[in-house]
Protein backbone atom coordinates (compact mmCIF):
# COMPACT_ATOMS: atom_id res chain seq x y z
CA UNK A 1 0.00 0.00 0.00
CA UNK A 2 2.84 2.22 0.90
CA UNK A 3 4.90 1.56 -2.14
CA UNK A 4 1.51 2.31 -4.60
CA UNK A 5 1.18 5.93 -3.00
CA UNK A 6 4.77 6.60 -3.72
CA UNK A 7 4.28 7.82 -7.09
CA UNK A 8 2.19 10.42 -5.69
CA UNK A 9 3.98 11.42 -2.62
CA UNK A 10 6.54 12.17 -5.23
CA UNK A 11 4.12 14.67 -7.75
CA UNK A 12 3.56 15.94 -4.41
CA UNK A 13 7.27 16.87 -3.45
CA UNK A 14 8.20 17.84 -7.05
CA UNK A 15 4.86 20.53 -6.66
CA UNK A 16 5.96 21.21 -3.28
CA UNK A 17 9.96 22.24 -4.54
CA UNK A 18 8.49 24.45 -7.68
CA UNK A 19 6.15 26.55 -5.20
CA UNK A 20 9.30 26.90 -2.63
CA UNK A 21 11.34 28.10 -5.63
CA UNK A 22 8.73 30.63 -6.82
CA UNK A 23 7.72 31.87 -3.69
CA UNK A 24 11.36 32.43 -2.19
CA UNK A 25 10.83 29.87 0.89
CA UNK A 26 14.16 27.90 -0.72
CA UNK A 27 16.31 30.49 -0.20
CA UNK A 28 15.49 30.55 3.34
CA UNK A 29 18.14 28.10 4.67
CA UNK A 30 16.80 25.95 7.75
CA UNK A 31 12.78 27.38 7.22
CA UNK A 32 12.86 25.41 3.66
CA UNK A 33 12.63 21.72 5.23
CA UNK A 34 9.72 22.16 7.66
CA UNK A 35 7.67 24.54 5.01
CA UNK A 36 8.62 21.39 2.35
CA UNK A 37 7.25 19.22 5.12
CA UNK A 38 3.64 20.76 5.70
CA UNK A 39 3.34 21.49 2.28
CA UNK A 40 3.47 17.33 1.24
CA UNK A 41 1.32 16.73 3.67
CA UNK A 42 -1.34 19.15 2.68
CA UNK A 43 -0.83 17.94 -0.75
CA UNK A 44 -1.15 14.30 0.08
CA UNK A 45 -3.88 15.05 2.43
CA UNK A 46 -1.85 13.25 5.46
CA UNK A 47 -0.86 10.17 3.44
CA UNK A 48 3.01 11.56 3.18
CA UNK A 49 3.12 11.36 7.07
CA UNK A 50 1.87 8.11 7.56
CA UNK A 51 4.03 6.72 4.85
CA UNK A 52 6.77 8.54 6.52
CA UNK A 53 5.66 6.71 10.02
CA UNK A 54 5.75 3.23 8.25
CA UNK A 55 9.07 4.02 6.80
CA UNK A 56 10.29 4.85 10.25
CA UNK A 57 8.84 1.45 12.47
CA UNK A 58 10.19 -0.88 8.97
CA UNK A 59 13.70 0.97 9.56
CA UNK A 60 13.49 0.07 13.32
CA UNK A 61 12.27 -3.68 12.27
CA UNK A 62 15.05 -4.30 9.49
CA UNK A 63 17.91 -2.37 12.23
CA UNK A 64 16.73 -4.46 14.98
CA UNK A 65 16.64 -7.98 13.09
CA UNK A 66 20.56 -6.61 11.62
CA UNK A 67 21.51 -5.99 15.54
CA UNK A 68 20.31 -9.63 17.08
CA UNK A 69 21.94 -11.38 13.88
CA UNK A 70 25.40 -9.10 14.72
CA UNK A 71 24.94 -9.96 18.40
CA UNK A 72 24.72 -13.79 17.76
CA UNK A 73 28.30 -13.35 15.57
CA UNK A 74 29.92 -11.32 18.35
CA UNK A 75 28.45 -13.96 21.35
CA UNK A 76 29.74 -16.75 18.78
CA UNK A 77 33.26 -15.20 18.39
CA UNK A 78 34.23 -13.12 21.95
CA UNK A 79 37.09 -14.41 23.42
CA UNK A 80 34.88 -14.55 27.23
CA UNK A 81 38.07 -14.81 29.13
CA UNK A 82 39.63 -11.03 28.14
CA UNK A 83 36.85 -9.44 30.43
CA UNK A 84 38.25 -11.24 33.79
CA UNK A 85 41.55 -9.93 33.79
CA UNK A 86 42.73 -8.62 36.72
CA UNK A 87 40.28 -10.44 38.80
CA UNK A 88 41.94 -13.31 41.01
CA UNK A 89 39.66 -16.12 39.63
CA UNK A 90 40.75 -18.41 37.20
CA UNK A 91 38.75 -18.44 34.11
CA UNK A 92 39.62 -21.35 31.42
CA UNK A 93 39.56 -19.82 28.03
CA UNK A 94 37.45 -22.85 26.89
CA UNK A 95 34.70 -22.33 30.00
CA UNK A 96 31.21 -21.53 28.33
CA UNK A 97 28.09 -21.41 29.83
CA UNK A 98 25.79 -23.92 29.94
CA UNK A 99 22.94 -22.09 28.54
CA UNK A 100 21.71 -24.34 25.73
CA UNK A 101 21.80 -22.96 21.78
CA UNK A 102 20.79 -19.59 22.11
CA UNK A 103 20.22 -19.37 17.95
CA UNK A 104 17.70 -22.00 18.69
CA UNK A 105 14.18 -20.59 18.70
CA UNK A 106 12.04 -20.85 21.58
CA UNK A 107 8.17 -21.03 22.04
CA UNK A 108 6.77 -18.18 23.50
CA UNK A 109 3.40 -19.91 24.53
CA UNK A 110 3.46 -19.12 28.37
CA UNK A 111 1.30 -22.68 28.37
CA UNK A 112 4.39 -24.72 26.40
CA UNK A 113 6.51 -23.16 29.19
CA UNK A 114 8.14 -24.20 32.74
CA UNK A 115 6.49 -22.14 35.42
CA UNK A 116 9.70 -19.31 36.32
CA UNK A 117 11.63 -19.83 39.47
CA UNK A 118 12.56 -15.87 38.99
CA UNK A 119 10.19 -13.44 37.78
CA UNK A 120 11.67 -9.93 37.31
CA UNK A 121 8.87 -7.42 37.32
CA UNK A 122 9.23 -4.01 35.65
CA UNK A 123 10.35 -1.73 32.87
CA UNK A 124 11.83 -2.80 29.38
CA UNK A 125 12.97 -0.07 27.41
CA UNK A 126 14.89 0.86 24.41
CA UNK A 127 17.17 3.32 24.49
CA UNK A 128 17.62 5.71 21.23
CA UNK A 129 20.63 7.93 21.98
CA UNK A 130 21.93 10.64 19.37
CA UNK A 131 24.81 12.15 19.82
CA UNK A 132 26.17 15.31 17.27
CA UNK A 133 29.73 15.45 15.88
CA UNK A 134 32.38 17.44 17.70
CA UNK A 135 32.57 19.65 14.62
CA UNK A 136 28.77 19.93 14.25
CA UNK A 137 27.50 23.29 14.59
CA UNK A 138 24.13 23.08 16.34
CA UNK A 139 21.15 25.14 15.58
CA UNK A 140 17.58 25.66 17.43
CA UNK A 141 14.83 23.86 15.20
CA UNK A 142 17.60 21.77 13.09
CA UNK A 143 19.51 19.28 12.42
CA UNK A 144 23.06 18.38 12.99
CA UNK A 145 25.15 15.40 11.60
CA UNK A 146 26.31 12.50 14.29
CA UNK A 147 25.41 9.21 15.29
CA UNK A 148 22.16 7.50 16.43
CA UNK A 149 22.26 4.05 18.81
CA UNK A 150 19.50 2.12 19.63
CA UNK A 151 20.35 -0.42 22.22
CA UNK A 152 18.07 -2.22 25.11
CA UNK A 153 17.24 -1.43 28.15
CA UNK A 154 15.16 -0.90 31.33
CA UNK A 155 16.13 -1.72 34.97
CA UNK A 156 13.93 -5.05 35.07
CA UNK A 157 15.07 -5.84 31.24
CA UNK A 158 18.64 -5.72 32.42
CA UNK A 159 17.99 -7.69 35.40
CA UNK A 160 16.27 -10.42 33.87
CA UNK A 161 18.97 -10.52 31.50
CA UNK A 162 22.10 -10.75 33.70
CA UNK A 163 20.24 -13.38 35.64
CA UNK A 164 19.57 -15.39 32.60
CA UNK A 165 23.00 -15.04 31.27
CA UNK A 166 24.34 -16.62 35.30
CA UNK A 167 22.06 -18.89 35.68
CA UNK A 168 22.96 -20.76 33.16
CA UNK A 169 18.88 -21.88 32.64
CA UNK A 170 16.71 -20.57 29.72
CA UNK A 171 13.64 -21.09 31.51
CA UNK A 172 14.10 -20.33 35.02
CA UNK A 173 13.96 -16.94 34.99
CA UNK A 174 11.03 -14.79 33.16
CA UNK A 175 10.80 -10.82 32.75
CA UNK A 176 7.24 -9.50 33.07
CA UNK A 177 6.89 -6.15 31.20
CA UNK A 178 4.17 -4.14 29.40
CA UNK A 179 5.06 -3.59 25.82
CA UNK A 180 2.97 -2.29 23.03
CA UNK A 181 2.11 -3.50 19.76
CA UNK A 182 4.39 -2.01 17.46
CA UNK A 183 8.10 -2.06 15.81
CA UNK A 184 10.01 -1.79 19.28
CA UNK A 185 8.05 -4.73 20.75
CA UNK A 186 9.45 -6.50 17.78
CA UNK A 187 12.72 -5.53 18.34
CA UNK A 188 12.51 -6.54 22.32
CA UNK A 189 10.86 -9.84 21.55
CA UNK A 190 13.89 -10.83 19.07
CA UNK A 191 17.17 -9.66 20.52
CA UNK A 192 15.28 -11.80 23.59
CA UNK A 193 14.95 -14.38 21.65
CA UNK A 194 18.63 -14.26 20.12
CA UNK A 195 19.78 -14.58 23.71
CA UNK A 196 17.59 -17.50 24.97
CA UNK A 197 15.82 -15.46 26.97
CA UNK A 198 11.69 -16.33 27.60
CA UNK A 199 9.65 -13.56 25.81
CA UNK A 200 6.16 -14.66 27.10
CA UNK A 201 5.94 -12.39 29.84
CA UNK A 202 6.23 -9.62 27.31
CA UNK A 203 2.11 -8.02 28.24
CA UNK A 204 1.18 -6.65 24.91
CA UNK A 205 -2.44 -4.38 25.20
CA UNK A 206 -3.79 -6.75 22.10
CA UNK A 207 -4.19 -10.03 25.66
CA UNK A 208 -6.56 -7.68 27.11
CA UNK A 209 -9.78 -7.31 26.65
CA UNK A 210 -13.45 -5.38 28.20
CA UNK A 211 -12.68 -3.70 30.99
CA UNK A 212 -8.97 -4.39 31.21
CA UNK A 213 -8.09 -3.21 27.37
CA UNK A 214 -5.57 -0.78 27.73
CA UNK A 215 -3.89 1.40 24.72
CA UNK A 216 -0.25 0.66 25.60
CA UNK A 217 3.42 1.67 24.02
CA UNK A 218 6.43 0.29 24.38
CA UNK A 219 9.02 2.49 26.51
CA UNK A 220 11.34 4.06 24.96
CA UNK A 221 14.03 6.71 26.12
CA UNK A 222 15.53 8.99 23.82
CA UNK A 223 18.42 11.04 24.78
CA UNK A 224 20.36 14.02 22.69
CA UNK A 225 23.82 14.43 23.37
CA UNK A 226 26.26 17.43 22.23
CA UNK A 227 29.78 16.88 20.74
CA UNK A 228 31.11 16.41 23.95
CA UNK A 229 28.67 13.98 25.23
CA UNK A 230 26.71 15.91 27.36
CA UNK A 231 23.27 15.76 27.74
CA UNK A 232 21.15 18.73 25.58
CA UNK A 233 17.77 16.96 26.55
CA UNK A 234 15.42 13.83 25.52
CA UNK A 235 11.91 11.86 26.39
CA UNK A 236 11.40 9.34 28.40
CA UNK A 237 8.16 7.19 27.75
CA UNK A 238 7.36 5.05 30.44
CA UNK A 239 3.18 5.56 30.45
CA UNK A 240 3.18 1.86 29.71
CA UNK A 241 4.05 0.97 33.57
CA UNK A 242 1.31 2.90 34.72
CA UNK A 243 -0.95 0.84 32.62
CA UNK A 244 0.02 -2.63 34.45
CA UNK A 245 -2.92 -4.02 36.63
CA UNK A 246 -2.51 -6.43 39.50
CA UNK A 247 -4.15 -9.35 37.96
CA UNK A 248 -2.05 -9.30 34.99
CA UNK A 249 1.29 -9.82 36.71
CA UNK A 250 0.16 -12.28 39.39
CA UNK A 251 -1.07 -14.75 36.63
CA UNK A 252 2.71 -14.64 35.74
CA UNK A 253 3.93 -16.44 39.65
CA UNK A 254 3.21 -19.13 40.26
CA UNK A 255 2.87 -19.87 44.38
CA UNK A 256 4.14 -23.73 43.70
CA UNK A 257 7.60 -22.72 41.81
CA UNK A 258 8.53 -19.06 42.10
CA UNK A 259 10.99 -18.91 44.82
CA UNK A 260 11.77 -15.14 44.11
CA UNK A 261 10.05 -11.75 42.81
CA UNK A 262 12.14 -8.96 41.97
CA UNK A 263 10.59 -5.64 41.16
CA UNK A 264 12.04 -2.71 40.03
CA UNK A 265 10.89 1.05 41.29
CA UNK A 266 8.91 2.11 37.95
CA UNK A 267 6.47 0.12 39.10
CA UNK A 268 3.25 2.00 40.59
CA UNK A 269 2.96 1.82 44.78
CA UNK A 270 -0.56 0.35 44.40
CA UNK A 271 0.59 -2.63 42.15
CA UNK A 272 3.97 -3.11 44.45
CA UNK A 273 1.59 -3.16 47.15
CA UNK A 274 -0.76 -5.98 45.61
CA UNK A 275 2.46 -7.84 44.30
CA UNK A 276 4.13 -7.77 48.37
CA UNK A 277 0.74 -8.64 49.90
CA UNK A 278 0.48 -11.70 47.83
CA UNK A 279 3.98 -12.88 48.11
CA UNK A 280 4.12 -12.93 51.93
CA UNK A 281 1.11 -14.55 51.93
CA UNK A 282 2.66 -17.19 49.18
CA UNK A 283 6.18 -17.45 51.40
CA UNK A 284 7.43 -16.31 47.81
CA UNK A 285 10.10 -13.51 48.98
CA UNK A 286 10.71 -10.42 47.21
CA UNK A 287 13.44 -7.86 45.98
CA UNK A 288 12.85 -4.63 45.58
CA UNK A 289 15.64 -2.64 43.51
CA UNK A 290 14.59 1.55 44.15
CA UNK A 291 15.79 2.47 39.86
CA UNK A 292 15.92 6.25 41.22
CA UNK A 293 15.82 9.05 43.79
CA UNK A 294 12.37 9.58 42.72
CA UNK A 295 11.32 6.39 43.06
CA UNK A 296 12.90 4.45 45.98
CA UNK A 297 10.00 5.87 47.75
CA UNK A 298 6.98 3.68 45.79
CA UNK A 299 7.64 0.65 48.29
CA UNK A 300 6.82 2.44 51.27
CA UNK A 301 3.22 2.17 50.74
CA UNK A 302 3.32 -1.82 50.78
CA UNK A 303 5.72 -1.30 54.20
CA UNK A 304 2.96 0.57 55.69
CA UNK A 305 -0.04 -1.86 54.66
CA UNK A 306 2.35 -5.02 56.26
CA UNK A 307 2.87 -3.06 59.25
CA UNK A 308 -0.90 -2.60 59.88
CA UNK A 309 -1.81 -5.58 59.18
CA UNK A 310 1.12 -7.14 61.69
CA UNK A 311 2.26 -4.41 64.19
CA UNK A 312 3.81 -6.48 66.44
CA UNK A 313 7.67 -7.82 65.48
CA UNK A 314 7.66 -10.69 62.94
CA UNK A 315 11.05 -12.63 62.59
CA UNK A 316 11.24 -11.77 59.00
CA UNK A 317 10.59 -8.07 57.48
CA UNK A 318 8.10 -7.15 55.20
CA UNK A 319 10.52 -6.90 52.27
CA UNK A 320 12.94 -9.59 52.19
CA UNK A 321 15.72 -7.59 49.88
CA UNK A 322 15.92 -4.18 48.46
CA UNK A 323 19.66 -2.94 46.97
CA UNK A 324 19.92 0.56 47.15
CA UNK A 325 22.79 2.88 46.03
CA UNK A 326 23.90 5.21 48.95
CA UNK A 327 22.21 7.89 47.82
CA UNK A 328 19.34 6.53 47.66
CA UNK A 329 19.53 4.53 51.04
CA UNK A 330 19.84 7.69 52.46
CA UNK A 331 16.54 9.36 50.68
CA UNK A 332 14.74 5.92 51.56
CA UNK A 333 15.42 6.36 55.34
CA UNK A 334 14.19 10.19 55.29
CA UNK A 335 11.34 8.86 53.84
CA UNK A 336 10.69 6.37 56.51
CA UNK A 337 11.05 8.72 59.30
CA UNK A 338 9.03 12.08 57.67
CA UNK A 339 6.57 9.40 56.73
CA UNK A 340 6.09 8.09 60.15
CA UNK A 341 7.14 4.81 59.68
CA UNK A 342 10.06 4.87 62.31
CA UNK A 343 7.31 5.66 64.72
CA UNK A 344 5.38 2.47 65.29
CA UNK A 345 5.39 0.18 67.57
CA UNK A 346 6.37 -2.71 65.46
CA UNK A 347 9.39 -0.66 64.21
CA UNK A 348 10.77 0.10 67.93
CA UNK A 349 10.02 -3.42 68.75
CA UNK A 350 12.59 -4.46 66.60
CA UNK A 351 15.31 -2.09 66.32
CA UNK A 352 14.89 -2.48 70.61
CA UNK A 353 15.31 -6.70 69.49
CA UNK A 354 18.64 -5.96 67.85
CA UNK A 355 20.10 -4.66 71.19
CA UNK A 356 23.26 -2.96 69.67
CA UNK A 357 25.52 -1.59 72.52
CA UNK A 358 28.55 0.41 72.78
CA UNK A 359 30.43 -3.26 72.03
CA UNK A 360 29.17 -3.04 68.67
CA UNK A 361 29.78 0.29 68.66
CA UNK A 362 33.27 0.31 69.15
CA UNK A 363 33.52 -2.83 66.69
CA UNK A 364 31.77 -0.42 63.74
CA UNK A 365 34.37 1.76 64.44
CA UNK A 366 37.34 -0.30 63.86
CA UNK A 367 35.58 -1.20 60.89
CA UNK A 368 35.48 2.28 59.88
CA UNK A 369 39.10 1.74 59.92
CA UNK A 370 40.04 -0.59 57.36
CA UNK A 371 41.20 0.27 53.98
CA UNK A 372 38.39 0.15 51.04
CA UNK A 373 40.80 -2.05 49.42
CA UNK A 374 42.22 -5.24 50.43
CA UNK A 375 45.35 -3.73 49.52
CA UNK A 376 46.01 -0.52 49.68
CA UNK A 377 47.90 2.08 51.47
CA UNK A 378 45.49 3.76 53.88
CA UNK A 379 44.65 6.68 51.98
CA UNK A 380 40.94 5.74 51.48
CA UNK A 381 38.78 3.78 54.15
CA UNK A 382 35.34 2.59 55.53
CA UNK A 383 35.11 5.53 57.72
CA UNK A 384 32.30 6.67 55.24
CA UNK A 385 30.18 4.20 56.63
CA UNK A 386 29.95 6.35 60.05
CA UNK A 387 30.62 9.91 58.67
CA UNK A 388 28.09 9.15 56.12
CA UNK A 389 25.82 7.39 58.30
CA UNK A 390 25.40 4.18 55.94
CA UNK A 391 26.10 1.61 58.95
CA UNK A 392 23.51 3.64 61.07
CA UNK A 393 20.46 4.18 58.14
CA UNK A 394 21.10 0.48 57.30
CA UNK A 395 20.43 -0.76 60.38
CA UNK A 396 17.41 1.51 61.15
CA UNK A 397 15.79 0.58 57.85
CA UNK A 398 15.82 -3.53 58.35
CA UNK A 399 12.38 -3.81 60.28
CA UNK A 400 11.46 -3.00 56.45
CA UNK A 401 13.73 -4.57 54.59
CA UNK A 402 15.44 -7.88 55.78
CA UNK A 403 18.93 -7.98 53.69
CA UNK A 404 20.35 -4.45 52.25
CA UNK A 405 22.62 -4.55 49.39
CA UNK A 406 24.17 -1.47 49.28
CA UNK A 407 25.44 0.00 46.09
CA UNK A 408 28.62 1.93 47.41
CA UNK A 409 30.34 2.90 43.84
CA UNK A 410 33.95 2.85 43.69
CA UNK A 411 33.43 1.71 47.28
CA UNK A 412 32.33 -1.75 47.04
CA UNK A 413 29.22 -3.40 48.73
CA UNK A 414 27.65 -2.88 52.11
CA UNK A 415 25.69 -5.52 53.21
CA UNK A 416 23.58 -5.09 56.53
CA UNK A 417 21.06 -7.83 57.12
CA UNK A 418 19.21 -10.13 60.30
CA UNK A 419 17.65 -13.55 59.69
CA UNK A 420 17.90 -16.60 61.60
CA UNK A 421 18.90 -19.41 59.40
CA UNK A 422 22.39 -17.93 59.12
CA UNK A 423 25.49 -19.79 60.38
CA UNK A 424 26.50 -17.66 63.58
CA UNK A 425 29.27 -19.82 64.45
CA UNK A 426 31.02 -18.76 60.67
CA UNK A 427 29.65 -15.05 61.17
CA UNK A 428 30.98 -13.98 64.15
CA UNK A 429 34.28 -15.62 63.75
CA UNK A 430 37.84 -13.92 61.52
CA UNK A 431 35.92 -10.50 61.72
CA UNK A 432 38.39 -7.94 61.08
CA UNK A 433 39.79 -10.08 58.24
CA UNK A 434 36.32 -10.48 56.69
CA UNK A 435 35.21 -6.82 57.01
CA UNK A 436 32.13 -8.07 59.17
CA UNK A 437 30.42 -7.38 62.37
CA UNK A 438 28.20 -10.43 63.67
CA UNK A 439 25.57 -9.50 66.88
CA UNK A 440 23.01 -12.09 68.06
CA UNK A 441 20.10 -10.16 69.13
CA UNK A 442 18.16 -10.73 72.30
CA UNK A 443 15.63 -12.42 69.89
CA UNK A 444 18.25 -15.38 69.18
CA UNK A 445 18.63 -13.75 65.18
CA UNK A 446 21.69 -12.71 63.59
CA UNK A 447 22.47 -9.13 62.86
CA UNK A 448 25.42 -8.64 60.22
CA UNK A 449 26.79 -6.08 58.49
CA UNK A 450 30.03 -6.69 56.15
CA UNK A 451 31.82 -4.73 53.31
CA UNK A 452 32.97 -6.31 49.92
CA UNK A 453 36.05 -4.60 48.50
CA UNK A 454 35.37 -3.44 45.05
CA UNK A 455 36.91 -4.94 41.93
CA UNK A 456 39.72 -2.24 40.66
CA UNK A 457 39.08 -0.84 36.96
CA UNK A 458 40.62 1.83 35.35
CA UNK A 459 39.05 5.19 34.01
CA UNK A 460 39.79 3.94 30.15
CA UNK A 461 38.71 0.44 30.59
CA UNK A 462 35.08 2.11 31.35
CA UNK A 463 32.94 2.16 28.13
CA UNK A 464 29.57 2.44 29.96
CA UNK A 465 28.18 2.53 33.63
CA UNK A 466 24.18 2.21 32.59
CA UNK A 467 24.00 -1.29 33.70
CA UNK A 468 26.45 -2.27 36.07
CA UNK A 469 24.46 -2.12 39.01
CA UNK A 470 21.70 -3.62 37.35
CA UNK A 471 24.21 -6.65 36.44
CA UNK A 472 25.20 -6.92 40.01
CA UNK A 473 21.09 -7.40 41.16
CA UNK A 474 20.48 -9.55 38.81
CA UNK A 475 23.15 -11.46 38.96
CA UNK A 476 22.54 -11.85 43.10
CA UNK A 477 18.90 -12.41 41.99
CA UNK A 478 20.51 -15.99 40.05
CA UNK A 479 22.31 -16.64 42.98
CA UNK A 480 19.71 -16.26 45.56
CA UNK A 481 16.73 -18.46 43.66
CA UNK A 482 19.27 -21.29 43.00
CA UNK A 483 20.69 -21.30 46.03
CA UNK A 484 17.28 -21.38 47.64
CA UNK A 485 17.74 -18.51 49.72
CA UNK A 486 20.87 -19.14 51.41
CA UNK A 487 23.25 -16.95 49.97
CA UNK A 488 23.77 -15.33 53.09
CA UNK A 489 23.88 -18.15 55.28
CA UNK A 490 27.76 -17.99 55.75
CA UNK A 491 30.22 -15.52 54.94
CA UNK A 492 31.71 -17.92 52.76
CA UNK A 493 28.52 -18.32 50.64
CA UNK A 494 28.05 -14.38 50.55
CA UNK A 495 31.55 -13.62 49.43
CA UNK A 496 31.44 -15.79 46.56
CA UNK A 497 28.43 -14.97 45.62
CA UNK A 498 29.06 -11.18 45.48
CA UNK A 499 32.60 -11.98 43.57
CA UNK A 500 30.16 -13.36 40.97
CA UNK A 501 28.04 -10.43 41.07
CA UNK A 502 31.16 -7.66 41.05
CA UNK A 503 32.41 -9.45 37.99
CA UNK A 504 29.25 -9.25 36.52
CA UNK A 505 29.15 -5.44 36.90
CA UNK A 506 32.79 -5.28 35.73
CA UNK A 507 31.96 -6.89 32.63
CA UNK A 508 29.47 -4.36 31.81
CA UNK A 509 31.50 -1.70 32.57
CA UNK A 510 33.63 -2.31 29.89
CA UNK A 511 30.84 -2.82 27.30
CA UNK A 512 28.92 -1.65 25.00
CA UNK A 513 25.49 -3.04 26.04
CA UNK A 514 23.57 -2.11 29.49
CA UNK A 515 24.10 -5.81 30.11
CA UNK A 516 27.70 -7.81 29.02
CA UNK A 517 27.71 -10.49 26.87
CA UNK A 518 30.33 -11.91 28.78
CA UNK A 519 28.31 -12.72 31.89
CA UNK A 520 29.18 -16.49 32.64
CA UNK A 521 26.92 -18.40 35.15
CA UNK A 522 29.14 -19.49 38.46
CA UNK A 523 30.13 -23.02 37.67
CA UNK A 524 32.26 -21.86 34.70
CA UNK A 525 34.24 -19.40 36.80
CA UNK A 526 36.01 -22.25 38.59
Amino acid sequence: AYEAAGASIQAAVNQAVRESEENGISKRGKEATPWLLRRVTELTGGKSLESNVALIENTAKIGGQIAVELSRLSEKSEDRSQVYRGVDLKVSSTSQPTIEDTNRPITQNASEQPKPKLVVIGASAIDITAQAQASSQSATHSTSSGSVTVTLGGVARNMAEAAHRSSGSRHETLLVSPVGDDAFATLLHQDMKAMGMRGDGLLHPTKLSGSNAVSRRTPVCNLVLDGEGSLVGGVADFEAMGTLNVNEVLSHIDPQNTRLVAIDGNVSPDLLTGIIDHNNRNGILTWFEPTSLLKCGNIFAAVRKEFEASPFPLPSSPIAYASPNTLELTRMYEMARNEELMSSSRWWKTIDAFGLDSSYQTQLARLAQLPVHHKSDGSETLSFLVQDGIAQMAVNLLPFFQHLVVKCGHRGVFLAFHAQSADSGSWQTDIAQRRQIAVTTRTGQLLVIKHFPPITISATEIVSTTGAGDSLVGTLLSNIHMSNGQTFKSPEMAERAMKHAQIAAVASLRSSKSVSTEILPMMSLE
